[in-house]
């Protein structure tokens, strides 16, 4: 294929790229602002205001964690085939957007612990479901055959906003009070400036995905560049819902009996989402009050997460790209595995007959480095995974409500699991804090390591089959710009 043909399908989607990938940038602002680094701290806080205690408090977030959860997963399918049989992810998006954004003003106004777990979980559910439609523009945005390598590109610019929001934390921070979450009431004096920054930033961010048109490449082979548009005719709202089930059940149905791999793929997704957005969620706590390090090393770590993120995300977009998604994930599961062990066993004396040694507490860093690659890793081998795996491009908004359905029912149980591994730690084992924490992460390793293991043995590698549906695409397409 000639280089005049490729620079000139990539230019036509350059803006609807750019455009997209500044949401990923909206994205990062709630993601490591709100799900990272405020929202358990703040129920924390403001629980023990309300004469909670510390453990009572966190069993409280987690459980509303899990209802919330459970009713976000049940839409996450019907949405993805709604937005199958509209051919449209826009609109939904931007709403579902504005309505997580004015919930999060709240969660900062809000003084009651009940209120603001309620009206928190309104602006997790709507970001959360807001996803399916955004993650199903990528095919749309993108040129063929170059998907996980641009997600990369907007995973790794996409994480500066968050980079902002823990950078402008570290600053405020410096002259906020620490506190012994076990002596008093914690305190976190640098909320009230730093939700503006993620509320702002979140909002200005995603204003470029209202410039996106998504391309139907397939089309665009046989068709005038206009007619490859995405078509938006009006549809009745009972048609709508009733062929949006159909196409869910028939979906479900071709995976059962035709997609073994989707299916096991659904499997592991349901144990890996989980328990890595789940430590991501609580790390700053286990940091902060596990290992006693105080609020500014704890935003430094969470700093150094960000820039590693920034930097090393593209290397696991150009794996997925070069070998496939699960390959990725396989780089990926080792990263996981050693990084949890690390924190389990950071700052604790391990003694093997006379052997004596103790891993020191400045490894948190080298947790920090791993775990950026390694969790931006799990969005992109996602995405990528996903765009193997779906037999038709048209079934791709289905394949992402279902998989992220599978991502987000498991959330259900991850929370209510950790919360009980403390209880166990604390309560049966008569472990202090610090080591209640170790035993919950130390399970939470081993689920990880048995999803990794399922995608390893029971997924198969696409890629090739991938590849080659990619490469066909782009024969057509260089044929009919140069007729």
């Amino acid at each position: 294929m000639s280089k005049t043909n490729i620079d000139k399908i990539t230019k036509l989607n350059l803006k609807n790229y750019l455009s997209w990938l500044s949401y990923d940038v909206a994205n990062t602002f709630y993601a490591g602002g709100i799900l990272q680094l405020m929202a358990l701290s703040w129920v924390l806080v403001k629980g023990q205001e309300n004469g909670l205690s510390y453990i009572e408090a966190n069993n409280m977030f987690q459980i509303t964690l899990s209802v919330s959860s459970i009713f976000m997963a049940i839409m996450l399918p019907i949405l993805g085939s709604i937005s199958d049989v509209l051919n449209e992810r826009k609109r939904f998006l931007l709403v579902f957007t504005a309505i997580a954004i004015i919930s999060t003003y709240f969660f900062s106004i809000a003084s009651n612990i009940y209120v603001i777990l309620v009206v928190f979980s309104i602006s997790m559910i709507f970001y959360q479901w807001a996803q399916v439609f955004y993650d199903s523009q990528l095919q749309g945005v993108v040129p063929p055959g170059r998907e996980a390598q641009l997600s990369s590109i907007a995973v790794a610019i996409g994480y500066l906003g968050g980079g902002f929001v823990i950078v402008y934390a570290a600053f405020l921070s410096s002259n906020a009070p620490n506190a012994d979450p076990l002596q008093g009431p914690l305190t976190l004096g640098y909320f009230p400036e730093l939700i503006y920054l993620i509320i702002g930033g979140f909002f200005v961010f995603s204003l470029p995905m209202i410039l996106v048109n998504e391309i139907d490449w397939a089309s665009l082979s046989t068709n005038s560049n206009d007619a490859a548009l995405i078509d938006k005719s009006p549809v009745k709202f009972k048609e709508l819902i009733k062929s949006s089930f159909k196409e869910l059940k028939d979906t479900f149905i071709s995976i059962k009996d035709e997609n073994r791999g989707m299916l096991y793929y659904i499997l592991a997704c349901f144990i890996i989402t989980d328990f890595a957005n789940l430590f991501v969620l609580i790390n700053a706590a286990y940091f902060r009050d596990g290992l006693n390090l105080n609020e500014d090393i704890v935003l430094n770590i969470s700093i150094l997460f960000g820039a590693s993120i920034v930097l090393f995300s593209y290397f696991i977009g150009k794996i997925a790209d070069s070998y496939g998604a699960k390959r990725a994930f396989q780089v990926i599961g080792i990263i996981w595995t050693l990084s949890l062990l690390i924190a389990v066993f950071i700052d604790l004396p391990i003694i093997i007959g006379s052997f004596e040694y103790t891993l020191p507490i400045n490894t948190v860093y080298i947790i920090a480095v791993l775990m950026g690659p390694a969790f931006s890793g799990i969005w992109i081998s996602q995405r990528q995974m996903v765009l193997e795996l779906v037999p038709s491009e048209k079934e791709i908004g289905r394949y992402f409500g279902i998989t992220k359905f599978s991502g987000k029912i498991s959330s259900a149980f991850g929370p209510v699991i950790w919360a009980g591994l403390l209880i166990f730690g604390e309560s049966i084992l008569d472990f202090n804090l610090t080591n209640s924490y170790r035993v919950a992460i130390f399970g939470m390793a081993f689920f990880l390591v048995i999803g990794f293991l399922i995608l390893h043995y029971k997924v198969p590698n696409k890629h090739q089959e991938f590849k080659k549906r990619k490469i066909d695409l782009l024969s057509t397409l260089e044929y009919n710009n140069s007729n």
